[in-house]
């Protein structure tokens, strides 16, 4: 029971860093001349969506993908699906936390960066510890 209260707490940190500032780096104002006044910019989970662009699409899967996952996961009822969902979250998380990371690395990393990983830092401690022992941590019994 707790173990469900704190993966639902990591996926709400994770979704909630999209829209937190992940990293700040600065820029020249004008690339033009050498010695430009540089300009700071701050980078958001949000800010590297582009209509126009279908592969940017793939950016906000990295923050949104527990939604889904976690209703998806009080339907399930036998042992192998919950080891199938526990290996795509196992998946899921290292992507996020591989995105996430990139972004965090362009510059200073920012409070939302952090949120970030500690949301997935706690989900995928969850995961890995329901998949050791399913049975004691989640309610199920065989």
């Amino acid at each position: 029971m707790y173990f469900r209260m704190l993966r639902g707490i990591g996926g709400v940190l994770i979704v909630v860093s999209f829209v937190l500032p992940l990293s700040t780096c600065q820029i020249a104002a004008n690339p033009d001349v050498t010695h430009a006044a540089r300009e700071k910019v701050t980078n958001y989970g949000y800010s590297y969506v582009d209509l126009n662009d279908m592969g940017s699409w793939l950016f906000p899967l990295a923050f949104f993908w527990p939604i889904p996952v976690l209703f998806f996961r009080r339907r399930i009822n036998t042992i192998i699906q919950i080891r199938v969902i526990s290996m795509v979250e196992v998946l899921l998380c290292i992507y996020s936390g591989y995105l996430i990371w990139v972004v965090g690395e362009l510059g200073d990393p920012q409070y939302g960066f952090f949120v970030a990983i500690a949301g997935i830092g706690l989900y995928i401690f969850t995961v890995v510890v329901e998949m050791v022992k399913p049975s004691y941590y989640d309610g199920f019994t065989p």
